[in-house]
């Protein structure tokens, strides 16, 4: 059967190319860049949790296996909310080093995923 026009032709080592780009870590922390004009937020979910979208993705990842009723999906679950603590210190450091007025903001907002908590 032939291919659709408007499909590009893709060989199977191209796909490889692409998916090893992505490979060794694709969400890595990325640099500061000042010339991008990034700046600190302090309002909306962001005056309560330095990190609200990793908090609701832990609790996504945490509840799925929990509904599904899985032991094998919640270890992975917990794997994966240990690695996305990790990002989130490794963020904060970062940040706190190269974002200016966020040594400021993480002394306001002291919770980083947990209201009241941590």
């Amino acid at each position: 059967m032939a291919r659709p026009a408007l499909l590009p032709k893709r060989s199977p080592s191209s796909s490889r190319a692409a998916a090893s780009r992505h490979a060794h870590c694709p969400s890595r922390p990325r640099n500061i860049q000042a010339d991008r004009g990034h700046q600190v937020v302090e309002n909306g979910p962001y005056a309560y949790l330095r990190h609200p979208g990793y908090a609701g993705a832990i609790l996504f990842t945490l509840g799925t296996p929990i509904l599904l009723n899985s032991i094998p999906a919640f270890v992975l679950a917990v794997v994966t909310t240990l690695i996305t603590v990790l990002r989130t210190y490794l963020e904060d450091r970062t940040l706190r080093k190269e974002l200016h007025g966020y040594e400021q903001y993480a002394q306001t907002v002291r919770y980083r995923l947990i209201p009241l908590v941590w």
